[in-house]
């Protein structure tokens, strides 16, 4: 599954970084609560079974770690 910044969602929170944010989140393997819609994207069809096995999204409204400072 794929998870999303939703672009409305980026001004409202300025200190993340486009890659640096959640590539510690992904390094450090943190688990993250992400609530939001489950959306299809079927522009993304040509990337199953190379980048993502299905061509369901989450674009997040709140993602909160466990155990560790919030990312909100």
């Amino acid at each position: 599954m794929v998870i999303e910044v939703s672009p409305r969602m980026w001004p409202s929170h300025p200190t993340w970084s486009r890659a640096a944010t959640f590539r510690k989140v992904i390094k450090d393997k943190t688990k993250v609560r992400v609530t939001s819609w489950l959306t299809w994207d079927q522009e993304h069809a040509a990337h199953l079974g190379k980048y993502r096995m299905t061509l369901r999204e989450v674009h997040f409204g709140i993602a909160s770690k466990y155990n560790q400072e919030s990312v909100e």
